[in-house]
């Protein structure tokens, strides 16, 4: 598997090219076979821009890519039961 890393802010879904950009960057990775792995950019977030975690970030990339669902691998209590 190849994968290619990508680094977002809340910036990158706030300005409408930047948004366009990261989608377009996903979707010809996808369209070559690169698994995206997609995290903040902690070296330039602001504190108060920052995502609360990476599963925030998750929704608003399978929201920006019109996925039809979002798994999320966790071990948190809570989040499911049974």
């Amino acid at each position: 598997i190849q994968a290619g890393q990508l680094l977002a802010t809340k910036d990158s879904f706030r300005d409408r090219v930047h948004y366009l950009n990261m989608k377009n960057c996903v979707s010809a990775m996808l369209d070559n076979k690169v698994l995206p792995v997609v995290n903040e950019n902690d070296t330039i977030s602001i504190t108060e821009l920052m995502f609360t975690d990476n599963d925030e970030l998750s929704g608003m990339i399978s929201s920006m890519m019109d996925c039809g669902s979002l798994i999320i691998l966790s071990n948190v209590d809570g989040i499911c039961s049974g």
